[in-house]
């Protein structure tokens, strides 16, 4: 196969625009998650067409985690079987879609469902961006970079909060679940045009041409140690997670993470 090697400057904007459109994703997703916090008051002071109790309110701000929660754990094995690529793109159609039918909402079990839904989708976007960043990110700042990406996080969220002031207001809760819609919506065409593949993902499925192209397109190094997925048979995924070789690690990963969501949410 032949390729053509982009100038070095040319391959610093085309790794940008691959972190900037993950990062562009993390935004939407902090959005849409936070958004949930703009409109319980409207939500539980009665001024809307139905009203939420307490106990409602805090049910449905859990259905959206706990989406997050398996949508984050499935993704990883989905993720070996279709790539990265396609799963940030039906991440965000999946949570822009749930978005849609939760300004729809009825009644407060839709509502809840509408959200649930829409967290399998937001909890997926999360470690597949985060893959997509740190493959894509210059070696030397990766770290630094994966932390800027990430910081879209709390734009999202600081913008849903500087939002509803303006747009509760003028056009009712529903409207800011509209718009966070929109914003996926809008991404949606932008990744299927601009987002590449992971060279990783196609090296472990035996698609070396198709990595290698890549690699040369961005300036990217490949790990050729890296195993295929035959060679991960029978290990990969969770089960290797809890293999004695990272048991200890996944451990302290899961409460340095658990510490850290707890302050988050909590």
């Amino acid at each position: 196969m032949t390729t053509q090697k982009l100038p070095a400057t040319e391959q610093r904007s085309s790794r940008f625009v691959v972190v900037a459109l993950c990062c562009a994703a993390i935004i939407v997703d902090g959005y849409d998650l936070i958004v949930y916090g703009t409109v319980l008051p409207t939500l539980l002071d009665g001024s809307a067409e139905w009203t939420l109790t307490k106990q409602q309110a805090g049910n449905i701000g859990a259905y959206a985690l706990i989406g997050m929660l398996l949508g984050a754990i499935g993704v990883g094995t989905i993720t070996d079987l279709v790539g990265r690529r396609r799963i940030m793109i039906g991440c965000i159609t999946w949570f822009s879609a749930a978005m849609a039918l939760a300004a729809l909402a009825p009644d407060p079990t839709w509502f809840g469902l509408a959200r649930f839904i829409a967290g399998l989708g937001l909890g997926g976007v999360v470690p597949t961006a985060i893959a997509l960043t740190v493959e894509y990110a210059h070696p030397r700042r990766r770290v630094m970079t994966n932390a800027i990406m990430f910081s879209g996080y709390s734009i999202g969220g600081i913008t849903a909060s500087l939002t509803a002031i303006a747009v509760l207001p003028a056009f009712g809760w529903r409207a800011m679940l509209w718009i966070g819609a929109a914003l996926g919506t809008i991404l949606v065409p932008l990744t299927l045009r601009l987002l590449p593949e992971s060279p990783s993902y196609l090296l472990a499925r035996g698609r070396a041409d198709q990595a290698h192209a890549l690699a040369d397109r961005f300036g990217l190094e490949l790990d050729e140690s890296a195993p295929t997925d035959k060679q991960l048979s029978g290990r990969s995924g969770l089960k290797a997670l809890f293999s004695p070789k990272l048991l200890p690690a996944t451990l302290l990963f899961w409460l340095g993470n658990g510490v850290g969501l707890l302050l988050v949410y909590g």
